[in-house]
């Protein structure tokens, strides 16, 4: 009876006992496919999460790219527009340049000069009144002993003058050779220790001094021409060019064109601004 009970007892022990192992085997599956299952998930969220950083690493490079090519394409334009604006700058300088080598007060005085007389210099050899006019900045006025007015210039300075009044470039000998007529006198002393006077129309030459004695009468100032207001002229360059009109009608009678002068000769005293290039009748 004892044996039977024991030999049921220890079956029944060893069914427990493989009930309890089968369970945690179970247990022991149930876990590890726990395990897998969460490390599975695990990987799948960090996969993701890399999917994702990807995503967003892609996203930030195509926008900071974007950025890039935007910010290139604004310098881009900005140093187009700062090439453009300086382009402008340098052709407003330039503009500047062209205009502001100009003297237009010098302009006017020699224009209101030849605007009147023109500046046929061949005249000079019979008209002494066209070298007062002409040399009329630069001569001095004494009274003779007789008590004529005695006009003098040197010939440095009515050098100058001839220069300015034509187109061109005339020596010293060739000014003073313009002079040479019927009452014209050459002389080999000193102007200021002379004691001879000029006759009306009389033209001395001092070759002492260089100097240019003559008696004449003055033109006078009420023309019928007159050169247009400073606003019409016009500027090509070097060169302006100025209309003379009537007084009362305004017709034109004839265009000046001044141009800087640049002519190259000796024996002057100071060379004017600008010289006479032409003048054309209208």
């Amino acid at each position: 009876m004892n044996k039977k009970l024991l030999a049921l007892l220890a079956a029944g022990a060893l069914i427990i006992t493989g009930c309890a192992t089968k369970g945690n085997v179970k247990n022991k599956e149930d876990d590890n496919k726990k395990t897998e299952q969460s490390n599975n998930s695990s990987e799948e969220k960090k996969e993701e999460d890399n999917n994702t950083n990807k995503e967003q690493s892609s996203t930030e490079t195509t926008e900071n790219k974007d950025n890039s090519e935007n910010t290139g394409n604004n310098e881009n334009n900005n140093n187009k527009n700062n090439s453009v604006n300086s382009e402008g700058k340098n052709n407003n300088n330039t503009q500047t340049v062209k205009t502001g080598n100009h003297d237009f007060a010098a302009a006017k005085k020699l224009v209101d000069i030849v605007g009147v007389s023109g500046n046929d210099v061949s005249r000079l050899s019979s008209q002494t009144n066209l070298l007062h006019w002409l040399t009329q900045s630069k001569i001095k006025t004494t009274k003779a002993a007789n008590g004529e007015t005695l006009f003098t210039v040197s010939s440095a300075d009515y050098l100058d003058a001839i220069n300015a009044v034509t187109s061109k470039t005339y020596t010293k000998e060739e000014a003073i050779n313009l002079l040479k007529g019927s009452h014209f006198s050459e002389k080999d002393g000193n102007s200021a220790k002379s004691n001879a006077v000029p006759k009306e129309d009389e033209v001395y030459y001092y070759k002492g001094d260089n100097v240019i004695a003559f008696t004449t009468r003055i033109m006078g100032n009420n023309h019928p021409q007159e050169v247009e207001s400073q606003d019409k002229w016009v500027v090509e360059g070097d060169k302006i060019k100025i209309n003379v009109v009537d007084k009362m009608t305004k017709t034109k009678i004839s265009t000046i064109t001044l141009k800087i002068n640049n002519k190259q000769y000796a024996g002057g005293n100071v060379k004017s601004k600008y010289y006479v290039e032409s003048i054309r009748s209208n």
